[in-house]
């Protein structure tokens, strides 16, 4: 059976006897809570009977007990998410309105009365039909139409237009007369008894009124008020013979004691200043005198010489930036300016595959939705939805892996394999910046069968280069032609990202590290004028990864392997035997060799048939490991148990990127554990693309969990991002 989705985001509290239930960190609008739903609230089970708002619901049973900030599960289980349920109440809705007497028909097109349809139209005493191109109306009266006059409304139209087409009842305007439309008419201006009715003719010129009496206008009071009050000016008289009263305010008493004296002539505006010190003379100042009067700088002087925008830019020393923030036409010049564009709080988005514990569906891979301000800091948001059986030819029933994510203006591509249990094929998801679904093509975009001898195609990596008209984007994949076991990489072109040309094979298995299988698991980028693909090889042991550049034009040919691959190799610590006991209910792990491990790494604890997924926490000694979370069972020497690092076997280049002078990399992790491949991801860089990457213990995005009872309990990996803000 298929597993119910669940909405688990944040805590809840609810007082004993209450069945108001309050939410912290939850989000339960739209489709994470609906009425009808399970919720589970420390373990107790409930149900939903409403949706008050985000954070606030209502339950069906009253709290047994108080419960503050607890976890809780809501299963999405409502009959009203399934199919039919509203249908079937909007259906009885429509039912119970057709029964209503008074209904109001509409004749159909073409005919002039009820009485000319056939089969006759038959309805109940006071149901009324329409004829809505006239508006006019007919009521069954004893079981026969019977009218009720037309009730068609005016609708004004303006002044004639010959390019308008007028309809009965059109009203219109001609040379000072309003129209009434009588017959549909295009072309035909008014009068034309044909299609008009005069409907208000244009009046007679009126007679010309008494000449009325001059306007007068005379000054009344002007009264004096103190310094600082307001100016008024108040009209004591009629409009017509207006009287107007003022109210000036005095100056500020002057506190000098004699007259002063001014040159005999001066320049039109020119700054006048003392000369000398005696507080009697004055004279016009010169440029220079005003700035030193005004304590101007050296360059507030330069500033006030300007003679233009330039020469004050320069003068103040302005940067580039400076300059460019002077002469911004507008805000948004001004914020590329200063690169404000580029400062505002980034926002990335992920897509990861997943992996449940248990048997078909829940161990099927489907995908999980990651968000976060930095790579390092992105939190599950959930499952995304899977679409089963969604396509007419192929399935990806099997599961949906390896998603890649490419910004494509305001959506987000997301390309992915898609299985069916025997083959791959190459599928695409389109997102909005928001994580929401907008569009899923009903065929894959690349079929394995459409591929020269493949048997799957796998492992999408693409590049989206809008530059390029003739090929914006670019992919590089993985063939098989047995299985799903690739042993080469092939390239394709797309205009739009729906329909893709396939160029042919770029590299094929070699030797050593990548002797047997060949994957591209990494990012594909454009680094200046450079592609480069980090990609993964296997050689029968384990999985690695290198990298492929081409400074040429994008092909099958000009690939070169970098001379330090494998640029990702694998830690160590795995299939270490127990030298103790680990016991039920405790957080201790007893090895040989405590150096094998790291801080924070994901590890397992295993026996034939038996094994927990745990972090360590710290490494007191050498021999000594303490885990974050209590084991569940006992596992003994006796039965050979055996701790194993999951970044100790295989590991793989998943997101690369540049920054802060630093090649970065989220990693996928794996190891094969009781018949179950264990799968993480992890964080690994280098200060060059000459040198390895190395392996962080510190951080692990997304790590594997042994608390998370999730679909990515067992397997979270393949987490690539793209960056919308």
């Amino acid at each position: 059976m298929v597993a119910f989705p669940t909405y688990e985001l944040g805590t809840v509290s609810v007082s004993n006897g209450s069945t108001t239930v309050s939410g912290d960190g939850v989000i339960w609008s739209g489709v994470n809570a609906r009425a009808g739903d399970s919720i589970y609230i420390d373990g107790v089970q409930n149900q939903i009977v409403d949706v008050t708002d985000d954070t606030h619901l209502e339950l069906v049973l009253p709290a047994t007990a108080d419960k503050t900030n607890v976890q809780y599960v809501i299963v999405w289980d409502s009959p009203l998410r399934f199919t039919g349920a509203q249908p079937m109440v909007d259906v009885s809705r429509l039912i119970s309105t057709l029964n209503t007497n008074g209904l109001l028909w509409y004749l159909p097109a073409g005919y002039s009365q009820p009485s000319d349809v056939t089969p006759a139209l038959t309805a109940d005493d006071g149901q009324a039909i329409l004829k809505i191109d006239t508006g006019a109306l007919w009521v069954m009266q004893g079981g026969a139409w019977v009218s009720a006059g037309t009730f068609k409304g005016f609708n004004y139209k303006g002044a004639y237009s010959g390019g308008t087409a007028y309809v009965v009842n059109d009203i219109l305007t001609d040379g000072g007369t309003a129209y009434i439309v009588t017959a549909p008419t295009t072309g035909n201006a008014p009068p034309n008894a044909s299609y008009y009715d005069v409907f208000a003719s244009k009046g007679d010129t009126g007679a010309t009124g008494a000449t009325g009496a001059d306007a007068t206008i005379a000054v009344g009071t002007v009264t004096s008020v103190a310094y600082g009050q307001p100016a008024t000016v108040t009209n004591v008289g009629t409009p017509g013979a207006a009287v107007f009263d003022f109210e000036i305010p005095k100056g500020q008493d002057g506190s000098g004691t004699g007259d002063v004296v001014g040159p005999s002539g001066a320049t039109d505006l020119a700054v006048a200043g003392f000369d000398g010190t005696t507080g009697k003379l004055i004279k016009e100042l010169t440029a220079t005198q005003v700035r030193a009067a005004a304590g101007a700088s050296t360059v507030g002087a330069a500033l006030l010489a300007a003679v233009d925008a330039a020469a004050a830019q320069d003068a103040a020393g302005a940067s580039a930036i400076g300059k460019a923030l002077f002469t911004a036409a507008d805000a948004a010049a001004a914020r590329a300016a200063i690169g404000a564009d580029t400062l505002a709080t980034p926002r990335y988005i992920g897509f990861y595959n997943g992996q449940g514990p248990n048997t078909t569906p829940a161990s099927t891979y489907n995908f999980g939705l990651a968000m976060g301000a930095s790579p390092l800091a992105m939190g599950r948001v959930g499952v995304l939805a899977p679409v089963w059986d969604h396509a007419t030819t192929y399935k990806d029933t099997g599961g949906r892996l390896c998603p890649c994510p490419v910004l494509v203006g305001d959506r987000i591509y997301v390309y992915y394999e898609g299985y069916d249990g025997t083959r791959k094929s190459i599928f695409l998801e389109i997102y909005s910046t928001e994580g929401g679904l907008i569009e899923k093509p009903l065929e894959p975009v690349l079929l394995y069968s459409n591929v020269s001898g493949a048997t799957s195609v796998q492992r999408p990596a693409v590049l989206y280069e809008p530059s390029d008209a003739s090929a914006p984007f670019k992919m590089m994949f993985s063939r098989a032609t047995s299985g799903t076991n690739c042993t080469t990489i092939y390239a394709a072109t797309s205009l739009d990202g729906v329909n893709w040309t396939v160029l042919g094979q770029a590299l094929a298995v070699s030797s050593g590290w990548e002797s047997t299988y060949l994957e591209t698991s990494g990012r594909f980028l454009k680094d200046g004028s450079t592609y480069r693909l980090f990609y993964s090889g296997y050689n029968g042991t384990s999985w690695q990864s290198g990298e492929l550049y081409n400074t040429g034009t994008f092909g099958t040919s000009g690939w070169t392997k970098n001379a330090s691959n494998p640029l990702l190799s694998s830690r160590g610590g795995y299939d270490v035997a127990l030298t103790a006991d680990t016991t039920a209910g405790t957080k201790t792990v007893k090895v040989a060799n405590s150096a094998l491990f790291d801080v924070g790494a994901p590890i397992a604890v295993y026996s034939s048939g038996s094994f927990q997924l745990n972090r360590i926490a710290a490494i007191p000694d050498g021999t000594t490991l303490t885990t974050l979370y209590t084991w569940q069972g006992t596992y003994t020497t006796a039965s050979s148990s055996k701790v194993s690092q999951i970044h100790g076997r295989s590991v793989e280049l998943c997101e690369v990127w540049h920054e802060d002078s630093t090649w970065k990399a989220i990693i996928t992790c794996f190891q094969f554990i009781n018949g179950q491949l264990a799968e993480t991801t992890g964080y690994a860089e280098t200060s060059s693309l000459s040198t390895p990457f190395t392996i962080s213990p510190a951080e692990w995005p997304l790590a594997l969990n042994s608390k998370i009872k999730d679909f990515d309990q067992v397997s979270a990996e393949n987490l690539k991002f793209v960056r919308v803000q």
